[in-house]
């Protein structure tokens, strides 16, 4: 998942947007996400603002995302 999302490879957004709504997020998959630079991942992550209490690591995919 993390390699393909680094590589801009789209054909992971589906399993990457099912990882990010499990109760358990790693870090590399958040950092993923604003990778892959695919903004219908912006409602995930900005859900997850308010479901985690490490904020720092979203903003910073969702302000990837915005940028791409």
């Amino acid at each position: 998942i993390i390699g393909l999302s680094y590589r801009k490879d789209k054909r992971v957004l589906s399993v990457l947007c099912d990882e990010l709504k499990k109760n358990t997020v790693y870090d590399d998959i958040i950092e993923a996400a604003g990778e892959l630079g695919d903004k219908t991942l912006l409602p995930v992550l900005d859900t997850m603002l308010y479901k985690f209490d490490d904020n720092e690591i979203i903003t910073s995919a969702i302000d990837k995302l915005k940028r791409s």
